[in-house]
């Protein structure tokens, strides 16, 4: 996609449905944190700041534009979005001041606006991790997750009817080596319920999205105490109350890790390891875990010497994937790669 201007490093956060549009964040040298929007048509091209903020973080796409995190200080945040054009940030009527709030999803598919349609956590001066929706007006928070103190949202149904996340205490950072008891649970209906099958073991279940409907999960898991992408940090698949660990790569560390998970379920993708390096995957029911490129290339599709380390999000029929690697010259830069139908053709 090209690297953006004085960039350092890059974070790709979603891809439109029908690959035509990428969004995310980069880093320059001078520690300035920026959003790029790229398209088929018009390249990559860095999104506005709001007047007086600092930092912006892309979030996801919608109908409406691009969701979105922004900083006036680092104990200053608000949620707002890019409008549909890009041109400008528009914090109102989003705008509201915390020492952290991160949006986390939209309900793309929403029309009754009685239904909650951003969701994401915050944290004020208590230091506690609060899960909330914005429905339009306000911030709502959802339901407690007793007996545990932190919560936070990672994915709405397209319908904004499910919103699935986890439930922890301890450190209020979720991956945090303090943090601890970690949950995963959904709210439907102003109600909340722990998901069943996970088990009592010593790990914690972090998830990184789930289905349009909220019925099938995705995340990984890794063990107490340890670093949260540590040996054993491996991905798994939530489905009718049981959980599937989806392995790994052959031919590094036993790590798995799940960036994102296709509207239907059936698709998940992010990055395992081979040779010591990090590789990104796919994964589906027929197949297995594949490496990305080695899928790219057994379908003739041109990966010019390219290193595909993650695979960072997936469109909703699975075939468009967005992520990081390193191109022919040793640079780091986001990619957008499109396999054909037949890569998920049953065998």
């Amino acid at each position: 996609l090209g690297p953006a201007p004085d960039a350092v490093t890059h974070t790709v956060r979603d891809v439109s449905d029908d690959g035509k549009t990428v969004i995310g964040d980069f880093v320059t040298p001078r520690s300035e944190y920026r959003s790029f929007h790229w398209s088929h048509d018009a390249g990559l091209h860095v999104l506005a700041l709001p007047k007086g903020f600092r930092r912006s973080y892309a979030i996801c796409l919608s109908d409406k534009g691009i969701l979105g995190r922004f900083y006036q200080s680092i104990h200053e945040a608000s949620v707002g979005r890019w409008g549909s054009r890009f041109e400008r940030a528009q914090i109102d009527p989003f705008s509201y001041k915390y020492e952290y709030i991160a949006a986390t999803d939209i309900a793309t598919e929403n029309k009754d606006q009685s239904v909650p349609h951003i969701v994401g956590y915050r944290r004020e001066n208590t230091q506690v991790t609060r899960p909330f929706v914005f429905d339009g007006t306000q911030f709502v928070p959802l339901a407690a997750t007793q007996p545990y103190e932190h919560a936070m949202v990672r994915d709405i149904s397209a319908n904004g009817e499910v919103i699935t996340g986890m439930a922890w205490d301890g450190r209020r950072t979720a991956r945090s080596y303090e943090s601890k008891q970690m949950r995963v649970v959904q709210w439907k209906q102003g109600a909340v319920r722990f998901l069943t099958g996970f088990g009592d073991g010593p790990f914690k279940w972090y998830v990184t999205g789930a289905s349009d409907d909220g019925k099938v999960v995705a995340g990984y898991r890794w063990r107490q105490g340890k670093p949260h992408n540590s040996d054993q940090a491996l991905a798994f698949r939530w489905e009718n109350g049981k959980v599937q660990m989806i392995g790994e790569l052959p031919g590094g560390r036993p790590v798995s890790i799940v960036e994102d998970i296709s509207s239907d379920g059936r698709v998940i993708v992010g990055f395992s390891e081979t040779s010591r390096r990090k590789t990104a995957f796919v994964w589906d029911a027929a197949h297995g875990m594949r490496s990305l490129k080695g899928l790219l290339m057994q379908y003739r599709v041109p990966t010019a010497d390219w290193r595909l380390e993650t695979a960072s999000t997936v469109s909703a029929d699975g075939r468009h994937i967005a992520g990081l690697g390193i191109d022919p010259h040793g640079n780091p830069q986001p990619f957008l790669a499109t396999l054909p139908p037949e890569a998920f053709a049953s065998e």
